[in-house]
């Protein structure tokens, strides 16, 4: 049962591909976002996993709103498609939810200022689920060779998501894709 003081984990694994950027490209410099809803408080960060001579900032951590806490990591530079970075936050549930209302954590991987290209991905938990949500991770990736794509291809992406905890009873996956994108079909496996 999720409750007021409970620690709860989240884990963002942000690796730049999947269509908004050429795999095996350098990006010199892009952020990570986390918006840490209302109910819950940002306490810590945790660097799981980061590719050799890749370094990531102390966190910018901005007020509190009306919507929550959005808490910014800066990272030197990485390869897309071939490296990521995983990062393990830390918050504390403050207010709690309604019975049924979930809390919803929002992921973002910004790849660059002025054109604002962004990734985000979002995991949820629900009062009564029976697991933390912080053993799930989701990572997001393009499936193909990192070509150029054009008007009318069909690009497959595999979203997977990892539980290291006890059984998951209740989760979901959003996927937002860009105005650019047309939703065709999906296809679940176990593993």
């Amino acid at each position: 049962m999720t409750h007021t003081g409970q620690t709860l984990y989240w884990n963002i694994i942000a690796k730049p591909n999947g269509g908004i950027i050429e795999d095996f490209q350098f990006i010199e410099n892009f952020r990570i976002r986390d918006d840490v809803p209302v109910q819950l408080e940002y306490v810590s960060f945790e660097k799981i996993y980061l590719p050799n001579g890749v370094t990531i900032s102390s966190p910018t951590v901005s007020d509190t709103t009306s919507e929550g806490t959005t808490v910014t990591w800066n990272v030197n530079g990485i390869v897309a498609g071939d490296e990521y970075v995983h990062i393990r936050v830390e918050t504390k549930v403050v207010i709690m939810p309604l019975p049924g209302e979930e809390i919803k954590n929002i992921a973002c991987l910004i790849l660059d200022k002025k054109s604002k290209k962004q990734v985000c991905d979002e995991a949820t938990t629900t009062p009564g689920d029976s697991t933390i949500p912080g053993e799930l991770s989701i990572a997001k990736t393009l499936i193909g060779n990192g070509i150029v794509m054009k008007t009318g291809d069909l690009i497959k992406w595999q979203i997977e998501v990892e539980n290291e905890g006890g059984p998951a009873s209740s989760f979901s996956i959003v996927d937002r894709l860009p105005a650019e994108l047309e939703y065709v079909s999906y296809e679940v496996t176990n593993s």
